[in-house]
């Protein structure tokens, strides 16, 4: 068993609860050691609504939402792929159908090449989403990680290589998808919609 690393009362008055896959966390609750569960587990997984839930590994952090047809993934966190999706296999057995790019940085999206291979080799056309300012950063820096956007014709919109055998949507507005991956979420409001 490794060494016990003392806890540190919260300094907002929180409450901390063992990590639940099934219990959405409450608001005012934390997870309970959480950096001695980040040094000694291969993650943690904590569901967040009926469908989002946040999984940590190694003190990197993402969530994700498990749609009726599939799961929409918020980060590509780098060397964080095998226990990501661990987590998401824990929670359901539906493909990963997106991956959203929040923003250029590699940290963020380095494994994006783990999930395309994935996909590719399931047959699933992998869907990566970024913002027009996600694409342009990458296109100025000449990123070499797959999926990196190409800019087209139109407005804010941006587009993959065909090699790279998946697809990209870019908007306008920063951090901002214009559009749902399919079977995610419905495109109209509805109680299937995470809260």
């Amino acid at each position: 068993m490794p060494a016990q690393i003392p806890s540190v009362p919260s300094t907002t008055g929180a409450v901390y609860a063992e990590p639940s896959a099934e219990r959405p966390l409450q608001p005012g609750t934390k997870v309970g050691d959480l950096f001695a569960r980040n040094m000694t587990q291969p993650y943690v997984l904590q569901r967040l609504t009926g469908r989002t839930y946040w999984v940590s590994v190694r003190n990197y952090a993402t969530v994700f939402y498990a749609g009726d047809n599939g799961v929409l993934l918020m980060d590509a966190l780098e060397g964080a792929y095998d226990s990501v999706m661990r987590a998401i296999r824990d929670v359901t057995a539906k493909p990963l159908l997106a991956v959203v790019y929040p923003h250029y940085h590699a940290d963020h999206i380095a494994d994006i090449g783990k999930y395309l291979a994935a996909a590719s080799e399931d047959g699933i056309r992998l869907r990566v989403i970024a913002s027009a300012r996600t694409a342009a950063k990458m296109e100025a820096a000449a990123s070499r990680l797959p999926g990196r956007p190409k800019r087209s014709a139109g407005r804010g919109a941006a587009s993959l290589s065909k090699a790279s055998q998946s697809s990209i949507t870019a908007s306008n507005g920063p951090r901002t998808p214009t559009t749902t991956p399919p079977g995610c979420w419905p495109a109209s409001a509805s109680s299937t919609r995470p809260t």
